[in-house]
């Protein structure tokens, strides 16, 4: 089996190996700047670290501060005569009130927990993890299966149809070192295929957003700041690589299962198509309930801890 797969491997590495560099090519991060997002960033810049009476003391001046620009502007506007410019400098005074409306957000959410959170700029982490509502982790998963699929559903389905396996069979290694030879390279692909897709996505975004506070507990992000797991920022990076890693292996397995039980190429392709690639592609056109069924949750992890 490892000769007849080894031979295959050859013939077909060129191609997709190019598949491969596409996915790391989607994986080169682009940073997106907005103003609401510059101002949060200086905010949790200020106020980094542990929550303290001093943050809380921040807050409060500064939603008094905005309650008297509120004020100076009804007063303006209900003037006859209205300062066009006084009241644009008024307003540019809470150009960063949606930022701080988001950072109030957080507190609240992250400081009723006991979880010595920490406050510091997590918009980087709220996008690797998926909190944003971005569909990254979801285009990353296609690619895998697209991958994985055209890599994985020839082989078994080859030797059937030409009836090698009944040769292969009846060697020294036989039926069970076959499948375990298939199983163990499908298993060594998908955590091939797993690494190139997400160690570079993972390293895009932390070059580009910087690795603040990794050592803080992953509750200091206000959407997980109710999840009972005791782990650090840094370990759910490193958990979410394993995890996705380890549910590749797996559906590379399965892969190759269904491509062992079907009798031709083909029918390999079209059958893992359907179970593997279609469902993806629905999420990302708006059925989402693909992406908590299945091997999904796992393969995107992002869906797995939104979930619990």
């Amino acid at each position: 089996m490892y000769a007849i797969v080894h031979l295959s491997c050859k013939k077909e590495l060129y191609w997709h190996l190019q598949l491969f560099l596409q996915g790391m090519l989607y994986a080169s991060f682009v940073r997106s700047y907005n103003n609401d997002d510059i101002y949060y960033e200086n905010f949790t810049v200020q106020l980094q670290g542990k929550i303290t009476q001093e943050t809380l003391d921040f807050i409060a001046d500064k939603e008094d501060y905005y309650a008297e620009i509120d004020q100076q502007i009804s007063e303006l506007e209900s003037a006859g005569n209205i300062n066009v410019y006084q009241l644009n400098q008024l307003y540019s005074e809470l150009n960063d009130r949606n930022a701080f409306e988001r950072l109030k957000t957080r507190i609240e959410a992250i400081n009723a927990g006991d979880r010595n959170t920490e406050i510091f700029y997590d918009t980087g982490y709220e996008r690797l993890f998926g909190i944003d509502g971005n569909d990254e982790d979801m285009i990353q998963v296609l690619l895998m299966m697209l991958t994985l699929t055209f890599l994985l559903s020839p082989f078994a389905a080859s030797d059937r149809k030409i009836n090698m396996i009944k040769i292969i069979f009846s060697t020294k290694s036989g039926k069970n070192g076959y499948k375990k030879d298939l199983i163990l390279y499908s298993a060594l692909c998908g955590t091939v295929v797993s690494l190139l897709f997400t160690l570079p996505y993972q390293w895009s975004i932390l070059d580009s957003y910087g690795l603040q506070e990794i050592s803080a507990p992953v509750q200091s992000i206000a959407s997980l700041a109710d999840l009972n797991i005791p782990v650090t920022v840094g370990g759910m990076i490193i958990i979410q690589l394993i995890v996705r890693t380890v549910s590749a292996s797996i559906t590379a397995i399965l892969i190759s299962g269904v491509s062992y039980i079907c009798r031709g190429p083909m029918t390999a392709y079209l059958a893992n198509t359907g179970l593997f690639v279609l469902p993806v592609g629905l999420v990302l056109l708006g059925v989402d309930v693909f992406q908590y069924i299945h091997v999904f949750p796992f393969l995107s992890f992002n869906s797995l801890i939104q979930a619990m």
